[in-house]
């Protein structure tokens, strides 16, 4: 019945919008964006925008709100988000997921300074950064499809990872210990002269595990640079990442001793310039290695070997604006290449190439996709009314051409209030996991389709000093989703586009400054609430689904910082999670069956996590304590891998300008 009403409420609301927007535009001078004090720009559209003009749901979290916060990676700063599903394997980093609005995790796009560097072998390996989170200055979260502006797999959304905003040269130094013999360490420095700008960040992460065969050693370097010129910006990146861990259980709870070795490179650089017109191009390259063990030790004697990934995705983008009395009008276009080196996944090449580094390793097979694309987009603003159209042209060396469009508006009612309405068509690809993948329980397939979707949203955003507020309600119509899927318990997991998965959605959230609000110093410097409920539907032949079904019904995250005595502060965090789905169920790693033989399947329970961290500031210098789990609930964000309980930390910070 609650369906049924919010459905009905939905095509209301949209029927209403629609009408609004085609008869009340008016010439009446309203100036939202004047009494708004975060005016960062956003990628929301090809050109970025002011945060307050954005037509779609855009959730940002700068460094005030986490510099105090008890997280320590960027998964779980992520957590707090309202429509960000992040299901972790292990802690401190080892391996997360990253999915929004009820996608899976191969559905989000991940940035690093508007560059994409999602792994073509598997969404698993999207969160293996380069960098810790003390470098990063803010992140930005498209909540919903992002094709038409990204390209083909920000299907559900995208996540922008912004480094190197400060504004002096200055040195920061960080570190903390927890139990396990958990530490971590980081140093990033940032110089500034006249007109150029460096930045540099080192960070090390170890622990020797809470559980049996979930240690992690993590190593990561990255270095940013800026240059303004009178001729255009120059901006440049590079980043690596090495990190080995237990994954106990990570992708099947029948092999507890598995082991994962990842090593990321990645480096960007770009260019824009133009007054009139304005332009921007930019060249991208991404390597990342990926050395998997079923057996840490003790290998059955049926195993032939560990597993050797090499994947490369190398391209290159361009871009073009131009305003005029009809608005603003873009173009651009994006080559890009995905290719795989492997001894499981690819066509067989008939030859065999060493794994650089690896004594036993030797690559037999290969895959290579190329991409074309090309975007058009145009903006048109009046006083009250704001409209921005376009397309995504898509080639796919395996696909051929498609064509993904869209729109968003905004009508503001007033100085504060405004509301919103889009229609995107996205696209995403089949992984090479997807493809070729096969194991003792999974078989890929080669004649997969790309999955695609259609997502109608409304909405309302209400943004004033001191509060920063938003509702929308979505349907997502996916077609030809992409999934693991079986119809017996008897037989293995099989990738298969799915007739159709349908996600009706809620998201909320506000965020309230006291300070700026009330004008006068108080004890809280901020309150954050943001809630999620989703319904999801499958229309499919099979019985059972690995990761279209298992979505969060109800995500709720709740967060503030308050001010105890002078320099005395504490931050704090409320998760609930509420998944729906099942998972097999395991016992001592040996499947549960009922009296005929049948695999046993239990139902995800819902949990309450509660974050704690106790700071104090002097000048530049912070120490503090922190707890995470406070009650020590048991709980899986992927099923039967276990994670931390209470887990306590101290840790310091220091910053030199």
């Amino acid at each position: 019945m609650f369906n049924i009403i919010v459905l009905k409420m939905y095509k209301t609301l949209l029927s209403s919008l629609i009408l609004l927007f085609a008869f009340t535009c008016t010439s009446s001078s309203i100036d939202l964006d004047n009494v708004v004090t975060d005016s960062v720009l956003v990628s929301a559209k090809r050109i970025p925008e002011i945060y307050s003009q954005t037509s779609r749901i855009v959730s940002i979290i700068t460094k005030d709100e986490f510099a105090n916060a008890p997280v320590h990676t960027v998964q779980g700063l992520l957590e707090h988000t309202a429509s960000v599903d992040v299901r972790q394997r292990g802690s401190d980093g080892s391996q997360a997921e990253i999915s929004l609005r009820g996608g899976s995790f191969e559905q989000t796009l991940i940035l690093l300074n508007g560059v994409p560097i999602n792994d073509p072998q598997t969404g698993h390996h999207n969160m293996n950064l380069p960098i810790d989170i003390e470098a990063i200055d803010r992140i930005e979260i498209l909540e919903g499809p992002g094709s038409r502006v990204f390209g083909a797999n920000a299907f559900a959304g995208a996540v922008n990872i912004i480094t190197g905003e400060r504004k002096k040269s200055s040195v920061r130094v960080s570190g903390s210990a927890a139990q396990d013999n958990a530490y971590k360490m980081s140093i990033s420095a940032n110089g500034k002269l006249d007109n150029w700008n460096n930045f540099l960040s080192l960070s090390k992460i170890g622990t020797d595990g809470y559980y049996k065969n979930t240690d992690l050693q993590s190593l990561n370097f990255f270095y940013q640079t800026s240059l303004l010129t009178e001729i255009g910006n120059f901006d440049a990146q590079a980043g690596h990442t090495d990190k080995s861990f237990g994954a106990n259980s990570f992708y099947t709870p029948a092999y507890p001793e598995q082991f994962e070795q990842t090593k990321t490179t990645f480096a960007s650089m770009k260019y824009a310039g133009g007054e009139t017109i304005r332009y921007s191009a930019l060249l991208f390259w991404r390597k990342h290695d990926d050395r998997f063990e079923l057996f840490r030790t003790n290998p059955a004697a049926w195993y032939s070997g560990h597993n050797y990934h090499e994947t490369q995705v190398y391209g290159g983008q361009i871009n073009f604006s131009y305003e005029s009395f009809l608005g603003t009008t873009s173009v651009g276009g994006e080559w890009k290449v995905d290719q795989i080196n492997s001894n499981k996944l690819g066509i067989l090449t008939g030859d065999t190439v060493k794994v650089p580094g690896e004594p036993d390793g030797y690559f037999t097979k290969y895959d290579l996709t190329k991409n074309r694309s090309i975007f058009f987009e145009h903006d048109w603003k009046s006083d009250r009314l704001a409209i921005s159209a376009g397309a995504f042209f898509n080639w796919n060396s395996k696909y051929d051409w498609n064509v993904y469009p869209g729109i968003d508006m905004s009508y503001k009612l007033n100085d504060k209030f405004k509301l919103i309405a889009s229609v995107n068509k996205s696209v995403r690809m089949p992984s090479y996991t997807d493809l070729y993948y096969v194991g003792p329980t999974n078989s890929g397939n080669i004649n997969l389709i790309p999955e695609e979707s259609l997502t109608y949203e409304i909405g309302a955003k209400y943004l004033s000093k001191g509060i920063d507020a938003r509702l929308s309600v979505f349907r997502r119509e996916g077609t030809n989703i992409i999934d693991w899927v079986k119809d017996s318990v008897h037989f293995k997991w099989e990738s298969q586009n799915l007739t159709a998965v349908n996600a009706l959605g809620i998201s909320a959230g506000i965020k309230i400054n006291p300070k700026q609000l009330l004008g006068i110093d108080v004890f809280t410097d901020f309150f954050k609430i943001n809630f999620t409920w989703l319904d999801m539907d499958k229309s499919s032949e099979y019985t059972l689904s690995k990761y279209s079904m298992d979505n969060l019904k109800h995500n709720l995250s709740i967060s503030a910082q308050h001010s105890i005595w002078e320099e005395l502060g504490v931050n704090w965090s409320v998760i609930v999670h509420d998944r729906m789905g099942t998972f097999p169920a395991y016992e001592n790693y040996i499947a549960v069956k009922d009296v005929d033989g049948n695999q046993v399947f239990k139902e995800f329970v819902p949990y309450a996590l509660i974050n704690l961290s106790l700071y104090y500031k002097w000048s530049s210098f912070r120490i503090y304590a922190d707890v995470n789990n406070l009650t020590d609930q048991d709980y899986f964000d992927i099923s039967n891998v276990v994670l931390p309980g209470r887990k306590f930390r101290i840790g310091f910070s220091a910053e030199l300008e």
